[in-house]
């Protein structure tokens, strides 16, 4: 069968044959925290449609002690007494078109989180 490819929708049922098979890039991302240490906190931002597609959530332009409480928090802490620096909440949602081949779609979404080095 080949599988589904990287950048696009699995088909569940289609519906119809006009129109082009939806990619990943109809999908938006909110990442937000009780401190707001995310980057773009509260604000959606488009998923890439290409395979291997990230999206920063904290970077490393210089360490950040846990306890700030702002934007960027990038030292060393733990969950249990900095949680809401270290616990992020992520919102989809999909921006759809009217181009697309009409149908029943499913995606597969895995997090990994990594140090930036």
């Amino acid at each position: 069968m080949g599988g589904t490819p990287a950048d696009e929708w699995e088909t569940n049922v289609p519906y119809g044959v006009s129109g082009s098979k939806p990619t990943l890039d109809l999908l938006d991302l909110k990442v937000y925290n009780g401190c707001n240490t995310p980057l773009f906190s509260g604000i959606y931002r488009s998923f890439g449609a290409a395979n291997g597609e990230y999206l920063d959530i904290i970077n490393n332009a210089g360490i950040i002690p846990a306890g700030s409480c702002i934007t960027n928090v990038n030292g060393a802490g733990s969950y249990l007494t900095n949680y809401n620096e270290y616990n992020f909440t992520i919102d989809y949602r999909i921006v759809p078109g009217l181009n697309y081949k009409p149908g029943m779609y499913q995606i597969s979404l895995r997090f990994c989180l990594v140090e930036d080095i």
